[in-house]
């Protein structure tokens, strides 16, 4: 009886295109695949790797590129998933990720109010 590792294929990780918009999401859907499949993505390489297999899309496909020939010169190869990890972030998502997400929540309207105006209402009745 053969003992090789499977991996689950449901929650595969969609080809990412470099959108700033969707790159904190895509990111954390790659972890939750490898977090599903532990026993076989089991080392950074294999996980660095697979991540980029799966960016083939608009800038992420070029990032991608460029981050395969600057391995290739590297003793370490690729390096570990959290260098990795945060390379991804310093490329793709924005440094004010949280303050734009709160300055959008705060731009938001309810019946012609800003939402912290109807919030502070709805809480004082």
């Amino acid at each position: 009886m053969s003992t090789c590792d499977t991996k689950l294929h449901a929650g595969a990780p969609v080809a990412f295109d470099g959108s700033i918009k969707k790159a904190s999401w895509w990111l954390h859907s790659v972890k939750v695949y490898f977090t599903v499949n532990t026993m076989v993505y089991n080392t950074d390489e294999k996980k660095v790797v697979t991540t980029l297999a799966y960016m083939t899309e608009g800038t992420a496909s070029s990032w991608s590129d460029t981050f395969y020939q600057v391995c290739e010169g590297r003793s370490t190869k690729y390096g570990t998933w959290t260098d990795f990890e945060k390379e991804f972030q310093d490329m793709f998502v924005p440094a004010d990720v949280s303050i734009v997400t709160l300055n959008k929540i705060q731009k938001l309207k309810q019946l012609q109010k800003s939402l912290t105006s109807y919030i502070t209402e709805s809480v004082r009745w």
